[in-house]
């Protein structure tokens, strides 16, 4: 899960999350590899999640997603 570009993993027992404001959520489901980004719309897609990851790079994911929708 990634929460605010926070990459959050599962530890060894359970536990429940409540987030009480509004922030940026990708769950495991939604979240793919770069090996999986074969395709014009999957590179666009992982750019866009990498913009939500690495925040310190903003400014390169988006001039890289500029590229790709062009």
């Amino acid at each position: 899960m990634i929460i605010n570009g926070s990459v959050i993993t599962n530890g060894a027992s359970s536990c429940k999350l409540t987030i009480e404001n509004n922030v940026s959520v990708l769950r495991e489901k939604d979240i793919i590899g770069e090996e999986d980004a074969c395709s014009p719309c999957t590179r666009i897609y992982f750019c866009i999640q990498l913009m939500y990851i690495d925040g310190a790079n903003l400014t390169v994911h988006h001039g890289t997603y500029w590229k790709l929708i062009r």
